[in-house]
């Protein structure tokens, strides 16, 4: 009986090893904002903020106002997450409202009116986070695109070298770009927002396919352990 014992043992940890392991829940978010900026305009900004493609935020310069609404999955809500951003975000949009007044003044773009439109996006994929980035244009078109992880600009149309040159040209304009993109956004992605949905979602995904995997793989491994056992004992 005793000799039957190490087969025995060996078959259960056999099939342990094959039964499927779930895998880790992942989850991929992102965060974003959207300004659309006019330098001698009433109100001369307006940015609205985006967690997964769902708005949780709009703020309109002058008269301070912002409407906050609450997502599924954050940790905190609208307006502490507001709290969190809302002065960094202001800088930003006034950065951006003296750049694009040197341009006009400068006649470097010539369209009139003139406003300014600017999104920034970070993401992240299984707590890791993979992307960072500005797109930039005037009047609806994206000319400029930074790319905030290796501070790349590429110019998209003719007008955007002049934007590029203008942003560009100062580095602690940069340093405010890649910062806002690369730390805060990031850190506001973690601290604020949490996919709970979407952890909730991959889990029974993962239950699913577990159930749906096929024994076939298992059963040659039970007829073994039972001839086996079947010989010793």
């Amino acid at each position: 009986m005793a000799r039957s014992c190490s087969p025995v043992l060996l078959c259960l940890l056999l099939l342990l090893l094959l039964l499927p392991t779930p895998a880790a829940p992942s989850c991929t978010m992102s965060l974003g904002y959207k300004f659309t900026i006019t330098p001698t305009g009433q109100p001369w900004c307006e940015m609205q903020g985006q967690v997964n493609g769902n708005t949780f935020l709009t703020y309109t310069c002058c008269i301070e106002k912002v409407n906050l609404f609450s997502v599924q999955g954050m940790k905190l809500n609208a307006s502490e997450a507001w709290n969190q951003q809302g002065v960094r975000l202001k800088t930003v949009m006034e950065d951006f409202r003296k750049k694009l007044l040197d341009i006009k003044t400068n006649n470097a773009i010539p369209i009139d009116p003139v406003f300014l439109q600017v999104s920034m996006t970070c993401e992240k994929n299984d707590n890791v986070f993979t992307n960072s980035f500005w797109n930039m244009g005037f009047n609806g078109t994206i000319s400029l695109h930074l790319d905030s992880k290796n501070k790349n600009w590429t110019v998209l149309r003719p007008e955007g070298t002049q934007l590029k040159n203008t942003l560009a040209s100062e580095r602690a304009m940069t340093d405010l770009l890649v910062k806002t993109s690369t730390w805060d956004c990031r850190e506001w992605l973690t601290h604020v927002f949490c996919a709970k949905d979407e952890t909730l979602n991959t889990k029974a995904a993962v239950s699913k396919t577990t159930r749906r995997t096929p024994i076939t793989a298992i059963i040659p491994v039970i007829l073994a352990c039972s001839i086996v056992i079947g010989i010793i004992g």
